[in-house]
C-alpha cells in the first residue's frame, strides 16, 4: 500500500474531511482516511485492503458537470482499478437518487449516482450501497437541518420548498449503529441496496412543524405546495414521531 506500508486489512476512507466519514470511524492505522487522488498508491498492494469506502459526491444541485464528475465519472474510475474482487466497497447515496423531477435540471444529482449504480451491478458485484436518509442534528455542518437550525438560532424567516415531499430521517446515533454493524458483517437479511430499519418516512411539513412546535418558532413559510416529485423508490405509510433530543 505504498512505500513502507504493511498495513493489512485495511479500510481505505475515500473523502477525509467528511464529517460523517470522522464519525463512523476511528483513525488509527487500519483506517486509512485519504482524498479521491490519493487512491492509486493504494491499490499497488490491494491484497493489504479489506474495504473501500466512498464518502466523496453529492448533490451539485443542478450543476451538470460537477453532478457527473464527483458522483460518477471518479469512483467509476477508481473502481475500474481494483482487481482484487475481496474487496468490499461502500458507496453512501442519499434517497434523492429514487425520485424524478420535472425540471430535467433538478436530475443531474440522481441520475449521475445511478449511471454509477448500473455500472457497479454489471462491473463488480461485492458492494453495498447505502441510501443515507436526512439525519437530523441541531450541529449539522451542511444541508437540510442545517438550514433549518441556522435560521432558527438567528431568529430569520424559514422558507420551506415543496413540503409536500416525502422524506426519511434518522438520528445520527441510530444510522452510526447501523452502520457499524453491517461493515462488521451483520447484514442478514439486507440486501445491496438499503435503508437503515430505524428511519422514517414523512413529509418535509410534518418534520419542519414538529422542530418548529418544539421551538416555539412561528417565523417560517411554505412555498411550491404543488404535488411533490415522483418516487421511483416506494415509501411506506406514513410513521408518527416525536421530535427529541434523541434527534437534536
Amino acid at each position: 500500500m505504498g512505500k513502507n506500508r504493511k498495513i493489512t486489512n485495511a479500510n481505505i476512507i475515500i473523502g477525509k474531511k467528511s464529517i460523517l466519514a470522522q464519525k463512523i470511524f476511528k483513525k488509527n492505522k487500519r483506517n486509512i482516511f485519504i482524498s479521491y487522488h490519493e487512491i492509486s498508491k493504494y491499490l499497488e498492494n490491494q491484497e493489504n485492503i479489506k474495504s473501500i469506502f466512498f464518502f466523496i459526491g453529492g448533490n451539485f444541485k443542478r450543476n451538470k458537470k460537477l453532478n457527473y464528475r464527483f458522483n460518477y465519472i471518479i469512483p467509476k474510475k477508481i473502481i475500474s482499478k481494483i482487481k482484487n474482487k475481496n474487496i468490499k466497497i461502500y458507496i453512501f447515496g442519499t434517497q434523492n437518487e429514487y425520485y424524478k423531477y420535472p425540471n430535467i435540471k433538478d436530475n443531474y444529482y440522481g441520475n449521475s449516482r445511478n449511471e454509477l449504480k448500473k455500472f457497479m451491478y454489471k462491473n463488480y458485484n461485492n458492494f453495498i450501497w447505502f441510501v443515507t436518509p436526512l439525519i437530523i442534528s441541531f450541529n449539522a455542518k451542511k444541508g437540510f437541518f442545517k438550514y433549518i437550525f441556522d435560521k432558527i438560532k438567528k431568529r430569520e424567516k424559514v422558507v420551506i420548498h415543496s413540503p409536500n415531499n416525502k422524506i426519511k430521517i434518522v438520528s445520527l446515533n441510530d444510522f452510526i449503529k447501523f452502520i457499524n454493524q453491517i461493515k462488521n458483517g451483520n447484514k442478514n437479511k439486507y440486501i445491496k441496496e438499503f435503508l437503515p430499519p430505524s428511519s422514517k418516512i414523512l413529509s418535509v411539513k410534518y418534520i419542519v412543524k414538529k422542530i418548529f412546535h418544539r421551538y416555539q418558532y412561528k417565523n417560517f413559510i411554505f412555498k411550491n405546495l404543488e404535488k411533490p416529485a415522483q418516487k421511483i423508490l416506494p415509501f411506506n405509510k406514513k410513521i408518527k414521531m416525536n421530535i427529541t433530543k434523541k434527534y437534536i
